[in-house]
């Protein structure tokens, strides 16, 4: 489990986890996007459940507030780290 936190207009651009992971929103709102679906907006309190290799990006859309969620990141230790999406040729 990772508890993150994102200062206003923080972003974490395209990548995936070879592991599935669920993320839960602490304080703020923060925005997910997962590729091929539409931008969601989660709230304290929401979660989302992103399936292992989905590639995702997701940032803070706020000027003044912190966005800060916990990631529970299922699967061995060595595919918990996000790696970049596979490039396009």
């Amino acid at each position: 489990m990772w508890d993150t936190e994102y200062a206003p207009r923080g972003i974490n651009p395209r990548h995936f986890h070879p592991a599935a992971i669920t993320f839960y929103v602490v304080s703020g709102t923060g925005i997910w996007q997962e590729d091929g679906k539409a931008p969601l907006t989660l709230k304290a309190g929401d979660s989302l459940f992103v399936p292992a290799g989905t590639t995702h990006a997701h940032w803070n859309p706020s000027y003044s507030e912190s966005l800060r969620f916990l990631e529970f990141i299922a699967g061995p230790q060595e595919q918990v780290r996000p790696e970049p999406p596979p490039q396009s040729n």
